[in-house]
């Protein structure tokens, strides 16, 4: 056993859903309106503070 998380679920606004392999970077799954709530998170080294990217932003997010 290693002690990390394998997966990780959310639960957002009105009982949309997603889960997190956090570990790889990526989301596994997430319900049809998921989108609104999740965001990727990286460091603008220009501004110098953290940005959000729209969670679709690699790519159409994959459906449970």
């Amino acid at each position: 056993m290693t002690g990390r998380a394998l997966l990780t679920l959310v639960c957002g606004p009105g009982r949309e859903t997603a889960a997190l392999d956090l570990s790889a970077g990526r989301i596994v799954s997430a319900s049809e309106e998921a989108w609104r709530f999740l965001a990727w998170r990286y460091y603008d080294k220009q501004a110098g503070r953290l940005r959000l990217l729209p969670a679709e932003h690699f790519g159409p997010l994959p459906t449970s």
